[in-house]
């Protein structure tokens, strides 16, 4: 019909940039919800504390002596660092990951495709970390902590929450799950799969120990809170590229147009896609060894394989690729 408007699609640069601002909002959101379970776990360590020891005042339980829990990596160590010296290692370990990946990463395209995937990894492993601060509430491993308390809902939302994302105040009993462990392993393996030489991997390595080393020694967590982080980062790190690289073998396998051997490294391709490009693929998969077709599914549980290609193809942007 004549007085009918066509729908036009969005260019594909405005696409790319439109969801990952979606995941960008995501990942700010899950942050904003994992500042309110840090203070909702220190509100809960504060009333115990005053019940425990039959304080009456708001700062009863900041006066009260606690006993932290026994670590033998803890106990080694006489001497506490600065608290602003790990975060300072922490802060340059992500910034330096985060840019110098952006920078090796070929073509805008997959500048912005690096830029969703640690979205949304980091919004996974924030959003993990959620729940162990929620359901789980263990003694600061330092004695000197005093976690800031808010007074109203007015407070927490205005000043309490705000605070704490700038980073200006800190939660005590934020354990279980270490965020700085989180944000140096995550670093670290964003280097192995972009950087374009192994210099670069090796640098990240010892930034990783050393920024580790630095948690334990201003006791901002206990050494099995590191252990866990270092875990569940190479966890759902891994377990995103291989549902991703699954997802790209379905459409091979489908006879999708799309230049795959390059969407799980998620660099921009050189030239345009062609039929040559998916026919060599297809090629080298015909003549690879079965147990090396079948790897994701061996090393994935058998029934998250049949929707987390899927989410993980529409979180990465498989769909407009």
């Amino acid at each position: 019909m004549a007085g009918r408007r066509r729908f036009v699609p969005l260019p594909l640069v405005a696409r790319e940039a439109l969801f990952t601002a979606f995941a960008v909002a995501v990942l700010f959101t899950v942050v904003v919800w994992m500042v309110f379970c840090q203070e909702w776990s220190d509100m809960r360590w504060a009333h115990r504390q005053r019940k425990m020891h039959g304080g009456g005042g708001g700062g009863g339980a900041h006066k009260s002596r606690y006993e932290s829990l026994a670590d033998v990596a803890l106990d080694s160590f006489s001497y506490t660092w600065q608290r602003q010296i790990s975060d300072m290692i922490v802060k340059t370990a992500m910034a330096t990951a985060f840019f110098g990946c952006l920078a090796m990463a070929r073509g805008w395209r997959a500048r912005v495709i690096m830029t969703r995937r640690v979205a949304w990894i980091m919004a996974i492993l924030y959003g993990i970390r959620s729940v162990t601060i929620s359901i789980t509430t263990m003694p600061p491993p330092a004695a000197d902590c005093k976690p800031n308390l808010a007074g109203s809902t007015r407070e927490l939302l205005l000043s309490v929450i705000p605070s704490m994302l700038t980073g200006e105040t800190i939660a005590c009993t934020d354990m279980i799950f270490s965020g700085h462990t989180t944000l140096l392993v995550a670093s670290f393996l964003l280097w192995t799969r972009y950087a374009r030489h192994w210099g670069f991997v090796a640098y990240s390595g010892m930034h990783t120990v050393i920024g580790i080393a630095s948690v334990v020694m201003a006791r901002l967590h206990y050494s099995v809170d590191i252990l866990l982080a270092v875990a569940v980062v190479f966890f759902v790190f891994n377990l995103y590229f291989l549902s991703l690289e699954a997802a790209v073998r379905r459409r091979v396998a489908a006879g999708s147009p799309a230049l795959a051997d390059c969407v799980v490294l998620g660099y921009a391709p050189a030239a345009t896609s062609s039929d040559d490009s998916i026919a060599e693929l297809e090629k080298r998969l015909d003549a690879a060894p079965v147990h090396d077709i079948d790897a994701p599914q061996l090393l994935t549980n058998r029934i998250p394989t049949f929707f987390l290609p899927d989410i993980v193809a529409w979180m990465d942007g498989l769909w407009m690729r």
